[in-house]
């Protein structure tokens, strides 16, 4: 929260992150400034919990925006907890978590099945500063 990035705040951005692919793309702090959301977040703001969020989805929602940030999850526990999760979603949610179970990306640890990867790979330059 006070511009040092981390493993911890990474996880912070990954429960914004899933709050807004179960949103469908909204603002997680709408008509907020970064300085307003930076003070937003401080004094223990989060995003509003979306509407028929499985409970599960919820937990892990809140474990990720932990204020001490020692006692939020790892990415690996946030995948295990993703897959247990999609075991029990009815069909009709299934979708909301299905990159989860991608098998080329478990299988080459490269990646989601990108056609085009191969070709951002070999255009890939390095920055000399």
């Amino acid at each position: 929260m006070d511009g040092v990035f981390s493993t911890q705040s990474d996880i912070w951005s990954f429960g914004v992150l899933l709050w807004e692919v179960l949103t469908l793309g909204q603002q997680p702090y709408p008509a907020r400034t970064n300085v307003q959301v930076l003070n937003f977040v401080r004094s223990g703001g989060r995003p509003d919990i979306p509407n028929n969020c499985p409970k599960e989805l919820v937990r892990l929602l809140n474990q990720c925006w932990h204020f001490e940030s020692e006692s939020r999850p790892t990415f690996a526990l946030c995948l295990k907890r993703l897959v247990q999760i999609k075991a029990t979603l009815p069909p009709h949610l299934d979708i909301v978590v299905t990159a989860v179970d991608n098998r080329v990306y478990s299988q080459t640890n490269r990646g989601f099945d990108n056609p085009g990867y191969k070709e951002d790979e070999s255009a890939k330059t390095t920055l000399v500063s």
